[in-house]
């Protein structure tokens, strides 16, 4: 329990830091999870802001997160931060979705 805690706290502060790579290297799962325990409510916020409906906006919010975690190793800290990462799949998943671009 004491070494899956440890775990915890340095994907936190990996994520919490830009460092992200770090973050997915030592457990992408985990790495997710703490990503969208951080920012999922804000990215629901944003993507209901562009879609006005809950239920697409649940799924853009969840495709947005599996997008992220099979595309971890894109992530450029120069580019800018993890928040600015997250909202900007999210927001550009919604847009697709009113655009009609989405998986039936």
């Amino acid at each position: 329990m004491v070494r899956w805690f440890a775990g915890v706290i340095r994907l936190r502060e990996a994520v919490d830091h830009g460092d992200l790579i770090s973050a997915f290297a030592a457990g992408p799962a985990d790495a997710l999870e703490h990503l969208y325990a951080q920012f999922g409510a804000l990215a629901y916020a944003s993507a209901f802001g562009v879609l006005r409906d809950h239920a697409r906006a649940e799924e853009a919010v969840q495709d947005s997160f599996m997008k992220l975690w099979r595309n971890w190793a894109r992530f450029d800290p120069s580019r800018g931060s993890v928040k600015t990462w997250v909202l900007t799949t999210v927001k550009n998943r919604s847009v697709d979705y009113l655009r009609g671009r989405h998986a039936h």
